[in-house]
């Protein structure tokens, strides 16, 4: 397979020290991105956390249904539309129904 054993010393190298992409740009604009997600992600989990939170004060504890329902909400701007609006609906199925 290897013609003389430099050959072989410098795949061994190469096996035992993987090349490190880390600094590459491609690499750190993946990282980037996936920084960007999350961070949005995390916003979004905040405001469905907020607005479980004054919705139980308010309703009273969402059925699993409906809590499944609210947790799969991925949109920032309806989350803040539920939230403005609570006042105006009497249980979690007229609010979640609203929009």
């Amino acid at each position: 397979m290897y013609k003389d054993s430099t050959n072989f010393r410098d795949a061994h190298r190469r096996e035992a020290h993987p090349i490190d992409y880390s600094c590459e740009p491609p690499y750190q604009a993946i990282l980037a991105e996936g920084e960007v997600i999350g961070e949005i992600r995390g916003k979004i989990e905040g405001k469905v956390d907020l607005l479980l939170d004054l919705g139980s004060e308010r309703y009273g504890d969402p059925d699993p249904t409906l809590l499944a329902a609210i947790r799969s909400i991925d949109d920032s701007g309806r989350i803040k539309q539920l939230i403005k609006h609570m006042s105006d609906f009497a249980s979690w199925a007229e609010l979640l129904g609203s929009s």
